[in-house]
């Protein structure tokens, strides 16, 4: 098994800045998750219906502007496209400081949404021209670190923070964080337009938008990792929302719900990391996915059986479980990035990954709504088995189904060599 380093990118400058504007970044953008559902229910006392308009108007960029602005992405310089969407960012928190009702938030988020939906892709094509493509495998694992961390650490800080202080206060750190992602943003050089004025010289906006899609159906292996990453997104949030009911079901009480939480996003954070330690994977990353899924559906099924009392464990047992659900999804997303990354020209980088995270956060809307029909038409436990099946099947069709190895790993040291 091929062992790398996975910190010894962050030796090269250029991507050590890329790698803090994702920290700083990534670590505002889920600071205020609990601190908006508080100044919506607590301090303005609005129902449900208030909480689900911003979960709706907060993923809905994702999937609308998101692509139609991954043109423009593409076509001009990312470093200013980040700056900018960065800048407008801090100014949107700020307006969350000092939001009157609920209309106006709604408006808030919206925009917040929209500037990341345009920052992420930017950060993406970036990433693309600083990293050398041997290091691509490490490039992810360290990206999904970050994502993995700060989605733990930085709701788990802004809920601190509300014991302490007011809502405000916690957009108020956030608006800081924005603002050093900003002056890292600042320090990074100007990356080549290499193929850009490609883009620039096509006859519509539309050509170009569809060139994206049109890349996705013509590339088997690409195509083949967004439709893997984009169901299993959807399994993931069948269940997702149904943690707390799940420990009852388990016999487990609110310390055990805050443990396997826990365990699940320490699970998430190993695996990100074995991933880019050891990157033997990458001679068939379709495969790794698709084994990651069987693997994942196997420990999620336990979870199914314990519910409906067939399977018997105690704290640590679950524990052990969730970190094992955790780690092993990991299969899925480093090597995702990868996919992303490689098998993507520079310049349409933008475009592939917005029109991926749309399809995503799509399924993040609809599938919450399926699941709790689902728990409510059967039982809590079908949700966790239904969804358990489901990644077995999803691994083991996709698994025979992926490109051969050998004619992979060819294809990969062709690409090397050239």
């Amino acid at each position: 098994m091929k062992k790398s380093q996975t910190f010894s990118l962050l030796k090269r400058k250029d991507f050590r800045l890329l790698f803090y504007v994702q920290v700083f970044s990534s670590f505002g953008n889920w600071l205020d998750v609990l601190a908006i559902n508080a100044l919506i229910s607590f301090q303005w006392g609005l129902d449900l219906r208030a909480n689900a308009a911003s979960v709706i108007v907060m993923f809905l960029p994702y999937i609308v502007i998101g692509p139609l602005s991954s043109v423009w992405i593409d076509r001009y310089d990312q470093k200013k496209v980040m700056m900018f969407s960065t800048l407008f960012h801090v100014m949107v928190i700020f307006g969350f400081f000092v939001a009157p009702n609920i209309w106006v938030l709604l408006a808030l988020i919206f925009l917040k949404s929209s500037l990341a939906s345009v920052f992420e892709p930017a950060r993406q094509s970036s990433n693309r021209k600083v990293v050398p493509n041997e290091y691509m495998a490490e490039a992810s694992s360290l990206s999904q670190i970050v994502l993995n961390v700060t989605k733990i650490v930085a709701p788990l800080m802004g809920g601190v923070l509300l014991v302490m202080t007011k809502p405000q206060m916690i957009f108020l750190i956030e608006g800081i964080m924005y603002g050093m992602a900003l002056m890292l943003i600042f320090k990074l050089p100007a990356f080549e337009k290499g193929g850009q004025e490609n883009c620039i010289a096509k006859a519509s906006y539309w050509v170009d938008f569809k060139e994206g899609f049109s890349l996705i159906r013509s590339n088997r292996l690409l195509l083949s990792a967004i439709s893997i990453t984009s169901i299993s997104m959807f399994i993931n949030f069948l269940y997702d929302s149904f943690f707390a009911p799940l420990s009852l079901s388990l016999g487990l009480d609110k310390t055990g719900y805050g443990l396997i939480s826990s365990a699940l996003g320490a699970g998430s954070v190993t695996g990100s990391f074995l991933c880019g330690t050891y990157t033997n994977w990458r001679k068939n990353p379709l495969r790794f996915m698709s084994i990651g899924r069987i693997i994942s559906g196997v420990f999620m099924l336990l979870v199914g059986l314990g519910c409906y009392g067939f399977v018997h464990g105690n704290l640590l047992f679950w524990m052990i479980v969730f970190a094992m659900i955790g780690c092993v999804g990991t299969a899925l997303f480093v090597p995702y990035g990868f996919i992303l990354t490689t098998e993507t020209p520079a310049n349409m980088l933008g475009r592939i990954s917005a029109f991926s995270t749309a399809i995503q956060s799509a399924s993040s809307l609809l599938a919450p709504v399926i699941g709790s029909l689902l728990g409510k038409w059967l039982c809590l436990a079908s949700v966790f088995t239904v969804s358990a099946v489901t990644f077995i099947l999803l691994g083991s069709v996709s698994f025979f189904i992926t490109n051969n190895k050998k004619s992979y790993e060819k294809k990969n040291l062709v690409k090397e060599q050239a």
